[in-house]
């Protein structure tokens, strides 16, 4: 069974995402923390295969989050039996750009 995690400070985003994998995907197992710190302590009680991360958010960016794991994954501290590590996605929104009325020459 596939388990994912999805790690989103907005309320509503993250709830799209579950949404998402539980609809479209059919994945049963999906669970949800709303910033780096809360998804560092549950990868340490969950494996998961596919984790899926928002960029900013408080206590622990997630690249800061990525970096974490990682490093715990190589210290032993956290395990995955499937994989030799786990896959994240990071979830970046684009950049704003300004518009051509606001802009200056």
């Amino acid at each position: 069974m596939i388990k994912v995690l999805i790690v989103e400070d907005d309320t509503n985003i993250r709830e799209i995402l579950e949404d998402f994998f539980k609809t479209n995907l059919h994945i049963e197992t999906v669970l949800l923390a709303q910033d780096g710190l809360d998804a560092y302590n549950l990868c340490c009680q969950v494996k998961f295969d596919i984790i899926c991360t928002d960029h900013s958010m408080p206590f622990l960016t997630g690249l800061d989050f990525c970096n974490a794991v990682r490093k715990a994954e190589v210290q032993g501290e956290i395990v995955n039996d499937r994989y030799k590590v786990t896959y994240f996605k990071l979830l970046k929104s684009p950049e704003k750009k300004e518009s051509p009325a606001t802009q200056k020459n």
